[in-house]
């Protein structure tokens, strides 16, 4: 129901939706001053948009806070809706980088129709969750529980998978990204100093510090479910040996999954290291009969048991 179609100020009226609709989901009060925050507009301005809002029966005013009514909430399920499904779109269908998702998708959303949303969503398969793990509102509204805990809450030696990741703030997101953390990753909580948590991921121990460990949300695991112990990243293999691949890293998506797979990079193959370059990258891995070149980044994405090398006889 797009009551704001023709609305010059469109986009900021929508948005304002949709920092009510998350005030709301945290019991918080969406003031004029939150809405100004929110928009980075003067507070005079953020009133108007309220008004705005009010006007056309999507919002109401209940003391200093606003709150949206029955067709607001749809409304706002519908712009979250577009976001979401879009940085999906993005994370699985093309080359973009996980810290540009959100903006473009915060770009698109206005663009989306309805009927536009409806047939992305049934390109992409109907996904339930976004690539940073939260709910994807279906077409009629309805939306997963989100679930899980904080990572602070997992003790050392507990095995946990992440469920959902925080994309704000960005300098925190990047730093989760650069990590190479994603939904779905399984992982071991090694140590823990302060409100710093340690993970053990593939042979790797990975650092979150507090901010970061603050924006996980994760599930704990039985140890029988955890990545194999003896699990490592194909770029720890050296040349002459070989290993069985496990799986790719869930923080590899899009194109660059598609070609891995395309590859033969596919769970239980079996990958040979042939020749690292001069500077260890790339470094050519026969798979399938095949000769395949990839760079450092790439083979840390692959997950491997090495095999044990024959003795000479």
């Amino acid at each position: 129901m797009r009551t704001l179609k023709s609305d010059n100020n469109r986009a900021q009226l929508e948005d304002a939706l949709k920092h009510l609709w998350v005030f709301e989901q945290g019991e918080l009060d969406a003031t004029i001053q939150s809405v100004a925050g929110a928009l980075e507009c003067p507070r005079e301005q953020a009133r108007r948009v309220l008004v705005q809002l009010q006007e056309v029966g999507l919002a109401q005013p209940e003391g200093q806070a606003y709150l949206l009514s029955e067709s607001g909430r749809d409304y706002a399920l519908q712009i979250l809706r577009a976001h979401r499904l879009y940085e999906t779109y993005l994370a699985n269908e093309t080359g973009a980088h996980g810290k540009d998702w959100h903006a473009e998708a915060e770009r698109v959303e206005h663009e989306l129709t309805p009927e536009d949303t409806n047939r992305l969503a049934q390109q992409l398969g109907h996904p339930r969750f976004d690539p940073h793990g939260d709910p994807i509102p279906t077409r009629s509204g309805q939306s997963p529980e989100p679930n899980g805990l904080p990572l602070d809450e997992l003790e050392v030696g507990q095995t946990g998978r992440i469920v959902r990741l925080k994309d704000n703030p960005e300098s925190v997101f990047e730093r989760i990204c650069q990590a190479g953390l994603a939904p779905n990753l399984k992982f071991e909580v090694a140590a823990r100093h302060d409100r710093s948590v340690m993970l053990r991921i593939a042979g790797r121990e990975i650092l979150c510090d507090p901010d970061m460990s603050e924006s996980l949300t994760v599930e704990t695991l039985p140890p029988s479910s955890a990545l194999a112990d003896d699990a490592v990243r194909l770029s720890d293999i050296k040349p002459g040996h070989s290993a069985e691949i496990l799986h790719i890293s869930p923080a590899c998506r899009g194109t660059e999954r598609r070609r891995l797979l395309d590859l033969g990079f596919v769970k239980g193959g079996t990958i040979e290291v042939e020749l690292a370059g001069i500077f260890k990258s790339p470094v050519a891995y026969r798979v399938r009969n095949t000769v395949v070149a990839l760079r450092e980044h790439q083979s840390e994405n692959i997950f491997v048991r090495p095999l044990k090398v024959n003795p000479t006889p």
